[in-house]
């Protein structure tokens, strides 16, 4: 009896251990394309292996593994886990862009990470990352629409444009204090709800967390020097904020269409852009209008009492209980004129002409004009976006605009290219 219970148990034994074998595999060396880099190192340029949750050798002919070259692993449809060698310390340009892989891990010898890596990985949920990272770099995981959280090593100083954009369903970002920069559009249409940026981080570029709809609460350290233009813009749940004294700069539309209902900001801001605070944005009308309960808590004499004082807004001293407002005398907050409220968006066709807008068919708009207000701007790449995702619906002239990277299609692409062209790049 004791012998039959012996032989079970080692077949289980058996069984299980071949289970495990099948569901996480050392890959073949024949299943890998290399180049060689030196008389003893490689990176590898391809893969014809069936997928699964795969551990890359350590070496393959007799070459030791230190890079993951470009586009090595570009849309591949099996993998799923992926373990990289502990020799690699680069992983390419679109080295797994468009991928199926579901996880990454990477020893801290990576320390260095291509544009656009992961770009549209999109069943990519896990995610390690080396420690000796100094950069997640241009569209490093852009459209990761799965990720929903993710842990950014102490060392790394900058997180560039882009990197995290249209990760739809990221929630939960840990931050370094090593961290020095956000760029523009890092975490821009994220899932993010409560923010906390960490004490040492200098700047938050342009549009950096754009669009982040969840959004209900964010906390800008002392040493941020400059937060950027539609930094917060279009966070529509954002309610709650604090900006720590040492903040200088706040630029214009840095919060624009954001509903904070009260802010205090420090005296260290000297500067302070138009519509940067306290005002939405309606596309209907290409119009700005102020929020009714905006108040601003500040000093006297500060850039941010001279903003309130020019934009008619409510504001008191810290402490004080009875906010004041430049030209209410008698503490009655100002109102808009119901007829000069704008009407609730048509969203059959938002970007019909409106009075306040050129009709004539003569008019001669700038390719990327979507909303056709005179200028090529961020407003443009959200519209294209909202008319892909079904939130407005664009009309025949705003659609021929909206074509702008030149394939004579409205995709995606054609936002981004505008962002790039807004910022530069191209």
């Amino acid at each position: 009896m004791k012998k039959v219970f012996s032989l079970i148990l080692a077949l289980l034994t058996l069984v299980s251990m071949t289970t495990f074998a099948t569901s996480t595999v050392l890959a073949a060396e024949e299943d890998f394309f290399i180049k060689p880099l030196t008389d003893t190192t490689a990176e590898i340029t391809g893969y014809a292996g069936d997928g699964g949750n795969v551990i890359i050798p350590d070496t393959i002919g007799g070459y030791t593994i230190t890079r993951i070259g470009d586009q090595a692993f570009y849309q591949n449809k099996n993998l799923k886990n992926v373990t990289l060698p502990e020799g690699v310390t680069e992983i390419g340009f679109k080295a797994f862009a468009g991928a199926f892989i579901t996880g990454i891990k990477m020893s801290d010898n990576v320390t260095t990470l291509g544009n656009n890596a992961f770009s549209y990985c999109i069943n990519l949920t896990d995610v390690a990352l080396s420690k000796n990272i100094k950069v997640i770099p241009n569209n490093a995981f852009s459209f990761c629409t799965r990720l929903e959280s993710i842990t950014i090593p102490e060392g790394v100083e900058d997180i560039d444009i882009s990197a995290f954009q249209s990760c739809y369903h990221l929630v939960n970002v840990n931050l370094p204090n090593s961290l020095n920069t956000v760029g523009e559009y890092a975490f821009a249409y994220t899932a993010i709800k409560n923010l906390t940026l960490p004490e040492g981080l200098e700047e938050i570029k342009s549009q950096a967390f754009f669009m982040c709809e969840k959004m209900e609460s964010a906390i800008i350290p002392s040493t941020v020097k400059t937060i950027g233009k539609w930094a917060f813009g279009s966070c529509f749940a954002l309610t709650d904020l604090i900006i720590r004294d040492g903040v200088e700069i706040i630029e214009a539309y840095a919060f624009d269409s954001s509903p904070i209902a009260v802010v205090e900001i420090p005296s260290s801001v000297y500067e302070i852009g138009e519509y940067a605070l306290g005002y939405y944005y309606v596309e209907e009308d290409f119009s700005y209008y102020k929020y009714e309960d905006f108040e601003i808590i500040c000093e006297e004499g500060s850039a941010a009492a001279m903003y309130a004082a020019n934009n008619d807004m409510t504001f008191s001293k810290p402490g004080e209980d009875n906010p004041t407002n430049p030209t209410e005398p008698d503490d009655t907050k100002p109102s808009e004129p119901d007829d000069t409220k704008p009407s609730e968006p048509d969203e059959t066709d938002p970007s019909a002409p409106t009075d306040t807008e050129p009709s004539s068919p003569e008019d001669d708009f700038k390719q990327g004009d979507v909303n056709m207000d005179g200028n090529v701007n961020i407003k443009d790449a959200t519209a294209i976006q909202k008319h892909l995702v079904d939130l407005i619906k664009l009309n025949e002239k705003a659609l021929e605009l909206a074509e702008f990277d030149g394939d004579n299609k409205i995709t995606v692409r054609d936002a981004t290219a505008i962002q790039k062209h807004i910022a530069g790049l191209a």
